[in-house]
């Protein structure tokens, strides 16, 4: 609009979110539009695989998605307990997994140096790098 007619233009959203149902925490992102609209979270995309945890005690599960050789996260849903939303949410918006593993992801290990001392996040206990975007 600022440069003339015909200029703008509509490049997606972000369909990601966070809420609480009925005391439940619930949070669902995805790296494109089409994790969505193409349904590439339910298991039938052959170029993507999916790592589910399910803990009845606690009463929460998580689904992380990622790409066939496991380097990127594509998306994800975590239900009872969305305290990692935010750290998976930008996770999947880089071009790899910044150390992770899918496994240690889907348990909320810390990645590897994490546990030896060495802070992946800045040392700010957030999980986050300096240049995560954190609101749109």
């Amino acid at each position: 609009l600022v440069d003339g007619p015909g200029s703008a233009e509509y490049s997606g959203s972000d369909l990601s979110t966070k809420l609480k149902l009925l005391g439940c925490d619930v949070a669902s992102f995805g790296r494109t539009l089409d994790f969505w609209f193409k349904r590439q979270f339910d298991g039938k995309d052959p170029g993507i695989k999916s790592l589910e945890y399910k803990d009845e005690i606690n009463g929460s599960y998580r689904r992380l998605c990622f790409t066939s050789d496991g380097s990127q996260l594509m998306g994800g849903i975590l239900v009872g307990d969305a305290k990692d939303y935010s750290k998976l949410l930008q996770l999947s918006k880089k071009p790899d997994l910044a150390g992770n593993d899918p496994s240690g992801l889907l348990s909320g290990r810390p990645a590897a140096g994490a546990a030896a001392g060495a802070s992946v996040d800045g040392g700010d206990g957030t999980g986050l790098a300096d240049d995560d975007l954190i609101c749109t």
